[in-house]
């Protein structure tokens, strides 16, 4: 069973690494070394212990297999367990580091694998990226928010069935989200991000990976620019100024009359409004 922690597991991996064709030196200062003693019943009297280089492999190879690894030395798979793979060896499974949403995203797609359920806004999956068949799309749309991504097909008209529509998230989702996206570079697949048309939005659709387009809600409309006044929220504009500068350079390299409009006006119009506003939405190209 565990009993080292996966900072001590990793300190001990970098200790046995550094010193491989001799002796490992566990410090008597460290926990993980009075842990180690107790477990395998080592001489332990508050000075630094040596493990002579004969024995080392027989003592690390047993942490290793107490801890589930195939080798101490093997610091990629320290501390990569899921909470399934953790409960194996170890009773608090929560603790483990490797978090549910690593390495899974939630996309829309046309197909309805979900015959039971009728759902005219197409079928929403929660699924490994590793698993997505690139073969099958031809655009992947990312949507910042939630509430965007549940209600995208009512926004627009433009998605087709060989678009896969891919919500954004937070926290580790994103992580996942870019880990996909940057399988999609260098392919033929276009990747087009529809974002809260403000400077925070702007900017993390540019810095997507894979992100050539952007969905914008078309300013040339007479009945939007009525409309801006109602929902536009220009002190949510000058909260975001650390980053105008950014989109200033965006703006620059592609010539955007939508950004250029977004500057000039201040204009900081959530997914939310265009949405609840019925706004037009078109692409523009960021690249």
């Amino acid at each position: 069973m565990e009993f080292l922690k996966t900072l001590e597991l990793v300190a001990l991996s970098k200790a046995a690494r550094s010193s491989q064709g001799g002796d490992l030196i566990l410090k008597s200062s460290l926990a993980s070394t009075k842990k180690i003693c107790a477990k395998y019943s080592i001489p332990f009297i508050n000075v630094d212990v040596t493990i002579p280089y004969v024995e080392r492999r027989t003592l690390l190879d047993k942490i290793a297999r107490d801890h589930g690894l195939t080798s101490i030395l093997d610091m990629d798979t320290i501390g990569k367990k899921t909470r399934t793979e953790r409960a194996e060896t170890n009773t608090n499974e929560k603790y483990a580091a490797k978090s549910p949403n690593d390495g899974y995203v939630l996309i829309k797609s046309q197909v309805n694998v979900l015959r039971h359920i009728n759902n005219p806004n197409w079928t929403c999956i929660r699924v490994n990226h590793n698993e997505i068949n690139l073969d099958s799309i031809q655009r992947v749309i990312v949507v910042e928010n939630l509430q965007a991504f549940d209600q995208i097909l009512q926004s627009t008209n433009e998605i087709n069935d060989l678009d896969l529509v891919l919500y954004r998230g937070n926290g580790v989702s994103v992580k996942s989200v870019t880990e996909f996206l940057t399988k999609l570079e260098g392919t033929n697949i276009q990747v087009i991000a529809w974002c809260d048309f403000d400077p925070e939005g702007i900017k993390i659709a540019a810095t997507m990976p894979a992100v050539s387009q952007l969905i914008v809600p078309k300013l040339a409309e007479p009945e939007l620019m009525e409309e801006l006044g109602k929902i536009n929220q220009p002190d949510l504009f000058l909260k975001q100024y650390r980053v105008i500068s950014f989109v200033e350079k965006i703006q620059k390299q592609c010539g955007s009359e939508e950004l250029s409009h977004l500057l000039k006006r201040k204009l900081a119009i959530s997914q939310e409004h265009q949405i609840a506003h019925k706004l037009k939405l078109h692409v523009i190209n960021l690249k």
